[in-house]
């Protein structure tokens, strides 16, 4: 086992869908890189539901970077959603086909409506150091709220479209609580904030 997976599986565990995933390099070694991870640690569910990564089901997200485009810097490149948490926020890559295993990895949180990146958050690095130590935006990995609700309804689970939405976000004096929060599809979730968020930060 490579050691990025070690540190991937470490801190996530492995996903439920096996290797089938939504990411292809245009590199013959970022591929190759790319088939021996995700046969390692695999793609869909991860983090008791939390988390889910990777996975083919997730190209029904990208539409919604263009609905929440007011918090996108200028691309230089295409964007491609590669992960959602439960809370709707979506991992994204930039200038994915360009770049390849380097591609920057991102996050569009509609919790701290931002869009978060680091220049040393890379696709490879970030599966390896970044998401499993914890240094992405911190919201992202913060599942207390996740596991308040699951032992309340332990049956409930999401589907790659469903989400614990946001009431209020936090910049505009929302808090988290459980009481902020509903099970909400993502889709219309977006489409229905998007302007609402717009015209709260003036965009």
């Amino acid at each position: 086992m490579s050691m990025l997976s070690e540190a991937f599986m470490g801190r996530f565990g492995k996903g439920d869908q096996g290797p089938e995933q939504r990411i292809r390099f245009a590199r013959m070694l970022d591929e190759m890189m790319n088939e021996e991870l995700f046969t390692e640690f695999g793609c869909g569910r991860f983090q008791d539901g939390f988390l889910h990564l990777f996975s083919q089901d997730l190209d029904v997200l990208d539409p919604l970077l263009e609905t929440w485009s007011f918090l996108l810097p200028e691309a230089e490149g295409r964007r491609k959603v590669i992960g959602r948490n439960v809370y709707g926020a979506l991992l994204i890559l930039e200038d994915f086909d360009t770049k390849g295993g380097v591609a920057p990895m991102c996050i569009l949180d509609p919790i701290t409506l931002s869009y978060w990146g680091n220049e040393h958050c890379l696709y490879t690095n970030g599966l390896g150091h970044w998401l499993p130590e914890h240094k992405v935006l911190p919201t992202f990995l913060d599942d207390r709220l996740y596991k308040a609700t699951r032992s309340v309804l332990p049956d409930l689970e999401f589907t790659v479209t469903e989400i614990l939405g946001i009431k209020v976000p936090l910049p505009l004096g929302g808090t988290m609580d459980p009481a902020n929060f509903q099970v909400e599809d993502i889709v219309p979730y977006y489409t229905s904030m998007a302007p609402i968020i717009r015209q709260a930060m003036g965009r």
